[in-house]
């Protein structure tokens, strides 16, 4: 097979050359991964992993109940990366970005490379660098949440985000509550490995989550794929 990426605004038009030509073609979804599976007389003629960004499909829904939920514009939406002293935040409305900050704090010790919230809130507590990194830490997390509630995000449509578990606890730690709960249907974890948050980071998970991967016969290239 033939393969072929899509950005939001492309895989939308080829979900609606696929309704419009789907005689004699049955669809099946994977809901969990959002994963397109088109077959004509039982043979699969391609196949799609659509964009993190589009929506959730429904129990039960066609392909056209499907493409006509799917907003021309991305929705706005919020991506988070965190990692030890290190965040990358990102807001998006119209699929603009409006707001990003990145966020830095000494939370390593030297040696060992490791940066330990449980250690330094109790036994790490008693040294000096200790409790550098500790109030690191708690101001690290702070200033995440603060910027969050500046940016007043409660109609985001989703929030995307990636970071270890023990950090994305410590954030709701912090000094104020994220505006958002821990189990807030919003959240999508980013499913793909994220480098050092920074700025050039925040952009290139935000060009995956529109991206759709397609799989394809060559025989269906000038018909729904371009050359």
């Amino acid at each position: 097979m033939l393969s072929h990426y899509s950005d939001y605004e492309d895989t939308l038009e080829l979900l609606q050359k696929i309704q419009e030509s789907r005689q004699g073609f049955s669809i099946e979804w994977d809901k969990e991964k959002n994963h397109l599976e088109v077959y004509e007389e039982d043979e699969l003629i391609f196949t799609g992993k659509l964009p993190l960004i589009f929506p959730e499909v429904l129990p039960e829904e066609t392909l056209s109940n499907y493409t006509q939920r799917i907003p021309e514009l991305a929705p706005d939406f919020l991506i988070i990366l965190i990692q030890a002293g290190n965040a990358s935040l990102g807001h998006y409305e119209a699929d603009v970005l409006l707001n990003h900050k990145v966020v830095r704090k000494y939370m390593v010790r030297a040696k060992q490379g490791k940066a330990q919230t449980g250690h330094l809130k109790t036994k790490g507590k008693s040294r000096a660098g200790s409790r550098v990194r500790l109030a690191q830490t708690e101001e690290f997390f702070d200033e995440i949440v603060e910027k969050l509630l500046d940016w007043e995000t409660d109609d985001v449509e989703y929030i995307f985000y990636s970071s270890a578990i023990h950090w994305w606890n410590a954030l709701f730690e912090a000094e104020d509550l994220p505006p958002f709960e821990k189990q807030d249907s919003r959240l999508r974890k980013i499913p793909v490995d994220v480098q050092n948050p920074n700025f050039e980071e925040l952009k290139r998970i935000h060009h995956i989550l529109h991206l759709a991967h397609w799989q394809y016969e060559e025989t269906w290239e000038n018909d729904l794929f371009p050359i």
